[in-house]
């Protein structure tokens, strides 16, 4: 069949078993497979449907399958693109790349790749914008959505992104809500103090929780220092790591405490 062109193939009318009468399809896939398929039990709803399988088809022959991705839903490309991304990113990306694909086809009101318009985002970062949200974030969630659509390319989804040339909101000093600074000299002095502050009084708390684990007395905050990072993060097998060799070594003197103890009731 290679150099020929498939004909749009032979509808008939057949009953199988005891169901209604129903209008079949004998027709040619682009491999050159011959298939049988029941369309339905109305003529001309047979007759559209047989004409997309043939517009199909033919662009499936001439390498323009990924045309008919157009009529893609996008809840369809998002849910295959965040299957994707979770084998290459963290959780917590994932979750605000929901969050952001959400918000926009929420806004933008499209169902299908075919119904994104780039005037429809135009809207969307004007309303963001005047809802008092940064250039960067409203770029940011732009960039995500078209991220999608870009992979849906690569992928073979899609034919094309139809939002490709949409161009980013320039970024200026006087468009950022929350500009950066260099802390002063008096905040950098109160914050030293606030962290040794914090350290001592984790310190005291992890003198504590040693003291009770190991049964000591009377560990000293300033050896505890070193174990402010495993309190704040409450991992007691990481106390317990750091601290092995003191606790090796009180059970060694306990045992011996205890075997000299047993060795003088003997000898009572």
């Amino acid at each position: 069949m290679k150099g020929r062109c498939f004909s749009v193939g032979k509808l008939t009318k057949e009953r199988r078993g005891n169901g209604p009468e129903r209008w079949v399809l004998d027709w040619r896939m682009a491999d050159g497979t011959r298939q049988r398929v029941a369309l339905s039990t109305d003529r001309r709803v047979a007759e559209r449907k047989r004409a997309e399988l043939v517009r199909s088809r033919d662009l499936q022959m001439m390498g323009l399958g990924t045309e008919e991705g157009q009529e893609r839903k996008l809840t369809e490309i998002r849910d295959l693109y965040l299957n994707a991304l979770k084998a290459t990113a963290s959780k917590a990306h994932v979750v605000s790349v929901t969050a952001g694909l959400k918000r926009i086809m929420d806004s933008i009101g499209a169902v299908r790749v075919r119904d994104v318009l780039p005037h429809r985002l135009m809207m969307h970062r004007t309303a963001r914008l005047t809802d008092d949200i940064s250039v960067r974030t409203v770029n940011l969630e732009v960039g995500i959505f078209k991220t999608m659509l870009t992979w849906a390319v690569q992928a073979g989804l899609i034919a094309q992104n139809p939002v490709a040339n949409l161009v980013p909101l320039p970024q200026r000093e006087s468009t950022k809500v929350y500009r950066r600074r260099a802390l002063s000299e008096a905040e950098i002095t109160r914050f030293l103090e606030a962290a040794r502050a914090d350290d001592c009084e984790c310190a005291k708390r992890v003198a504590a929780a040693l003291t009770i684990e190991s049964g000591s007395k009377g560990a000293q905050p300033a050896r505890a220092s070193g174990y402010v990072v495993a309190s704040l993060r409450r991992d007691r097998r990481a106390l317990r790591r750091a601290d092995s060799h003191r606790l090796a070594r009180h059970r060694l003197r306990t045992a011996g405490a205890g075997a000299a103890r047993g060795e003088h009731e003997v000898r009572a």
